[in-house]
């Protein structure tokens, strides 16, 4: 009887929320705001690595220019 009556409740929700408009309302009002709120707080740590990330990429090729200059004096 329980299992009856959540599925039931569960197929109309499923229903109701795949009706343009209301879908349309839960994106506006609540996955957006979610979204932008996430991404504001995590940008400053998306930056950090980023700039960490080129940084140690530029210093590698330094080194392997640096190493190879080395290797090709030697011969």
């Amino acid at each position: 009887m329980i299992k009856d009556l959540t599925k039931q409740l569960v197929e109309k929700f499923t229903n109701e929320l795949k009706q343009p408009y209301n879908f349309e309302k839960l994106r506006k009002n609540i996955i957006e705001p979610i979204v932008v709120y996430i991404s504001v707080k995590l940008y400053p740590y998306f930056l950090v690595i980023v700039l960490l990330f080129t940084s140690l990429l530029s210093l590698s090729v330094v080194n392997i220019v640096l190493v190879v200059k080395l290797l090709l004096r030697k011969i």
